[in-house]
């Protein structure tokens, strides 16, 4: 058996209790970890949140998800402002965030997508091919400002070819009117979904495609050092969601939550 899931099962059968979760989750005196994740990824953070319910349910502890800006987000969990973080990339430790504890078992794997006007695009399917057309042709390449992934893969990009932005209406919103050619965005399913709704509000933006998966990549939770005996409990319930089907029957529903609803003429 997996020794995650054996560490499960020693908590369950030897009464092992989370510090602070012994009345349950609606009991008194009980600690709810404040959970923060990026702003604007709607989608996501739907999931996330049905992640960390089941959590609950099965740990006993309480989790509250707060939205923040991606920078922010960061910052203020290694500060200890919150009690960790929903979803992030591995190594956030080694990376200048040493009050961060990584939970070792992945809940989600996030696409960085190229969204483009198809016909700008034409002939180009890789990042090194859009990196190298940027440069001959003074192109802009647009990412969300925080995000530390889409930094990484536009690094060999000249600062003048390359964009940081707020948020990815932005993004699109400059798509469509010609200011950057490309915007390299994540999570994919999120950013899918958004253009979705934006393209029902703004037909201008129809021209607008998810060109090609740049990157895919597993996301972990993270605590703050000062729960750090929470989080093998953590991991083996993850690790447990993932055996017993839990986390795909949830990715299930979060793809259904990425398609908005259709119009009354699409019928």
């Amino acid at each position: 058996m997996n020794p995650c899931r054996l560490l499960l099962v020693f908590f369950l059968l030897t009464g092992w209790i989370i510090p602070g979760a012994a009345l349950g989750a609606e009991g008194p005196g009980v600690e709810i970890l404040t959970i923060a994740t990026p702003e604007g990824e709607a989608v996501l953070t739907s999931y996330l949140k049905m992640v960390f319910q089941e959590l609950e349910n099965r740990t006993g502890a309480a989790y509250r998800i707060v939205e923040l800006p991606k920078k922010r987000c960061l910052l203020d969990a290694n500060a200890g402002v919150y009690d960790g973080l929903a979803a992030r990339i591995a190594g956030l430790e080694r990376a200048g965030h040493p009050n961060l504890i990584q939970i070792k078992a992945c809940h989600y794997r996030v696409q960085h997508i190229i969204f483009a006007e198809t016909s700008e695009l034409a002939g180009i399917d890789s990042l090194e091919s859009l990196l190298e057309a940027a440069v001959q042709k003074g192109w802009m390449v647009g990412y969300l400002e925080g995000s530390k992934k889409a930094a990484e893969l536009l690094q060999p990009l000249p600062n003048a070819n390359k964009i940081a932005l707020s948020m990815p209406e932005q993004a699109f919103f400059m798509l469509g009117g010609g200011r950057i050619q490309a915007y390299l965005g994540g999570p994919g399913i999120v950013n899918k979904a958004l253009l979705k709704g934006l393209q029902q509000k703004h037909p201008y933006l129809q021209a607008i495609e998810p060109q090609f998966v740049v990157s895919e990549s597993p996301l972990y939770p993270y605590l703050h050092k000062r729960h750090k005996d929470l989080a093998p409990v953590l991991e083996a319930a993850l690790h447990a969601m993932e055996a017993d089907g839990t986390l795909n029957k949830l990715l299930q529903e979060l793809e259904s939550m990425a398609t908005p609803p259709p119009k009354e003429n699409d019928f």
